[in-house]
């Protein structure tokens, strides 16, 4: 087996996870990105929740 063909083995390699990388990287900002733009689906959706009241604690009078 000739150095050459081993060098160009591993060279395929790793431009194939190079690739495998990229794509899973333009993947993952593609959908990040619609999902952060995408608007409600209605108006209750864009509600604000109103906070909890706080539970009363044993040994405080108000």
């Amino acid at each position: 087996m000739d150095s050459y063909e081993t060098e160009d083995k591993l060279l395929a390699v790793i431009g194939l996870l190079s690739a495998a990388l990229v794509t899973v990287i333009v993947v993952f900002l593609a959908t990040w990105l619609s999902t952060s733009r995408a608007t409600p689906l209605n108006a209750a959706d864009t509600e604000q929740c109103q906070p909890a009241r706080p539970f009363p604690q044993p040994g405080l009078r108000p």
